[in-house]
């Protein structure tokens, strides 16, 4: 096998025109053939599966549950903030029409999901977040145990879980 590579590779130095004229005569040759084979490309689970086999039974009873399984992201970058809302704004005004002919759902703001993770974002700290966390409060616990009672000291304040857990964390999240 190895002089087969060795002669082609003798064949590239000695006439690399024909050699390159060859290949281009194969790809064009091949070009059509291509185009035919991915024109009719279908990437569906059950477009391989038999249409009463059980896997293709519950994608379709899934797809009129659920809806279509496809999903499409946009992104969207600007230098200017306020811009790129107004465009994403835009943009989905113009897309709710198609709801539900075409879109199931659209969602383009994230308040409901910043709100969720800033009320309960202590739920997803890492260990060590929390073995930080764990030791700041014992070092206010004790703190607060071994200070001296008086009149004019105030009582401590008791923060949330969550405060306390932004507070700990405060150089890894904005």
């Amino acid at each position: 096998m190895n002089g087969f590579w060795d002669s082609l590779a003798a064949l590239s130095l000695r006439r690399p025109r024909t050699l390159f004229a060859a290949g281009l005569l194969v790809l064009l040759a091949s070009a059509p053939f291509a185009v035919l084979l991915y024109k009719d490309l279908r990437t569906d689970l059950r477009e391989l599966l038999p249409h009463n086999a059980p896997a293709a039974v519950a994608l379709d009873s899934l797809e009129r549950r659920v809806g279509a399984l496809g999903n499409l992201a946009v992104l969207v970058q600007s230098d200017d903030f306020a811009a790129g809302e107004r465009f994403v704004d835009a943009l989905a005004a113009r897309l709710q029409p198609l709801i539900p002919t075409l879109i199931r759902d659209l969602r383009y703001r994230v308040d409901v999901e910043r709100d969720f993770y800033q009320a309960h974002g202590a739920l997803y700290a890492e260990t060590e977040d929390l073995r930080r966390i764990r030791d700041l409060l014992r070092e206010r616990i004790g703190r607060a145990i071994s200070a001296p009672p008086s009149r004019n000291w105030p009582r401590p304040s008791i923060t949330s879980p969550t405060d306390t857990w932004r507070a700990a964390t405060s150089t890894r999240w904005p």
